[in-house]
């Protein structure tokens, strides 16, 4: 979408540019995203609008992302590394980002791929999923009191 560049004074064009970065960042979560962006736009443009208003609109957009992104996430992985090391060298934290990638945004062509490299690039070391032999040891030390083995298997 092409939109006009507004004369506005400066501190209004640091919110407007701000809510192009934004906009552009949420694109993949928010399918009308571009409807509500637009509308502020030409309030700001208008000088319509107050920061309570975009402040509103800012933390409702977040907050709606935030909403998707959470049903779309199958591991609620904080890749923290508390479970790490595995006894059996699991790219545990890796393993589960890969398999979100997918299910979040839907890249599972990267996912796949950078699963497939785990333990095989000096960068990205650890083994898959099938590597583990459910000892339990990773869901010990995990703060956030996964399932581990049993979303390593879904993952795989």
């Amino acid at each position: 979408m092409n939109l006009p560049q507004p004369d506005l004074p400066r501190h209004r064009q640091a919110v407007v540019d701000a809510l192009r970065q934004a906009r552009q960042a949420c694109r993949p979560l928010l399918p009308d995203g571009d409807e509500r962006f637009r509308e502020l736009l030409a309030d700001l443009v208008e000088g319509r609008s107050r920061l309570e208003t975009i402040m509103d609109l800012a933390l409702g957009l977040i907050e709606e992302a935030k909403v998707i992104y959470q049903a779309r996430t199958r591991v609620n992985c904080t890749s923290c590394g508390y479970c790490l090391p595995c006894p059996h060298e699991v790219a545990i934290p890796k393993i589960f980002d890969f398999y979100n990638r997918g299910r979040v945004y839907g890249l599972w062509d990267d996912g796949r791929r950078m699963y497939k490299l785990l333990g095989n690039i000096p960068w990205l070391p650890g083994k898959i999923a099938s590597a583990c032999v459910e000892c339990g040891a990773c869901e010990e030390k995990c703060p956030q009191h996964l399932s581990i083995r049993k979303q390593l298997k879904q993952a795989h």
